[in-house]
């Protein structure tokens, strides 16, 4: 990283930047900035963009600008702002937001074309920006020649530091979608809902802890399954006959317990994804579509199979045969795909070192470092 006292670029509608610095970075290099020594004030950054919100740095990569804005302290659920002037004439267009569950943004002509135009000179993969454990990083990616970043000041990091290496935050991909953003801001303040609804049903995610009547959807515009909690349907059936096929889970100990109902979930929807894909598919575009209907074909794959096993253990903990508190989580690894599971934490668990993962699909129950031990699906979270 080099770095210069001299301006560089400067977004169209910005009034001239007070002195700051320009630093230089190579692919591969990243730094964090001083998100307490802002560019530009607030109120300076609202008469000319109409954000409440002060102008920690300016990207430059090729011949395109890109504004950090942070946003804390306003209504709303984004902490920061990755920006461009698009933003200026189409406020739907020109901006993603950044927050402790959505913590990425990529910027490069293979992501966000429906935000950003990319018109000048733009690689693949040009630039990231994080926001982790209260900082801002910026990470210059595969463009020879790298970025150049605006900011009173940054600090060069070791490129040894490890950052979390796959994506944990599924649920968040759902409202990157415009059309749900409006539905989750209006619905936020609900805290039996902490990840919104839709279309009346609160949304599966990780801080979801009760799933009678809750909808499952993904990053990509799939099935949206919805626990069909009623009676006479099979979901609540399924329940019941496990209930009555296993009448002695007070003698049992929680391990049994819950193999008890991985094995349950695996013969009550076989694993198989093409099968899977025939029934889902009619569903695609977020459509609802009954769990029930997964127990009826007789199968199913992860994301169904957690919130099976999400379900029937959230009823054992309503009967007190079970202490604690039940979760669905997911994450995307690189080269191995995004997986699903339900995750149980004992009443006396410290933290995700403590939970005992579910995993039907997968033929797995115990703990993250058991799983890692026994080389099973890597279950851990950015936030254990």
């Amino acid at each position: 990283m080099t770095e210069q006292n001299k301006h560089h670029k400067t977004p169209e509608n910005q009034p001239e930047l007070p002195d700051d610095r320009l630093f230089e970075l190579s692919p591969g290099e990243r730094v964090r900035l001083n998100i307490d020594m802002p560019l530009l004030a607030r109120d300076q950054v609202k008469e000319n963009t109409g954000m409440n919100g002060s102008m920690v740095a300016i990207v430059n990569a090729g011949e395109e600008s890109f504004m950090i804005i942070d946003y804390r302290g306003n209504d709303g659920y984004d902490d920061f702002f990755v920006m461009n002037d698009e933003f200026y004439d189409d406020p739907s267009r020109g901006a993603i937001g950044l927050s402790n569950q959505s913590n990425k943004v990529t910027v490069g002509s293979n992501y966000h074309d429906d935000i950003f135009k990319y018109e000048h000179n733009i690689a693949p993969r040009h630039f990231e920006v994080r926001y982790l454990d209260g900082d801002i990083i910026v990470a210059a990616l595969d463009k020879k020649d790298g970025i150049t970043i605006q900011a009173r000041q940054a600090e060069l990091l070791d490129p040894n530091d490890s950052l979390v290496d796959f994506e944990d935050n599924r649920t968040e991909a759902i409202f990157k979608r415009s059309k749900f953003r409006l539905r989750r801001s209006r619905e936020r303040e609900k805290d039996s809902s902490p990840h919104g609804y839709y279309k009346g049903r609160p949304v599966v995610g990780r801080d979801l802890d009760h799933f009678e009547g809750a909808v499952s959807m993904g990053g990509g515009s799939r099935e949206a399954i919805y626990v069909d909690d009623t009676e006479g349907n099979l979901v609540k059936h399924a329940y019941e006959q496990l209930r009555h096929d296993v009448n002695d889970f007070e003698g049992m100990d929680e391990a049994q317990i819950l193999t008890i109902i991985k094995d349950y979930t695996a013969l009550l929807m076989l694993p198989n994804e093409k099968k899977t894909t025939r029934i889902t598919q009619q569903y695609y575009g977020d459509k609802l579509m009954p769990l029930s209907l997964m127990i009826r074909n007789r199968t199913g794959v992860c994301r169904h199979h957690a919130l099976f096993v999400a379900y029937t253990i959230e009823k054992l903990i309503d009967d007190e045969i079970l202490d604690g508190k039940i979760r669905v989580e997911r994450n995307k690894i690189p080269n191995q795909g995004v997986h699903t599971w339900a995750a149980f934490y004992p009443s006396d668990a410290r933290d995700g070192e403590d939970k005992i993962i579910v995993d039907a699909t997968q033929n797995f129950v115990g703990t993250v470092a058991e799983a890692e031990a026994d080389r099973h699906w890597n279950y851990r979270l950015s936030t254990d």
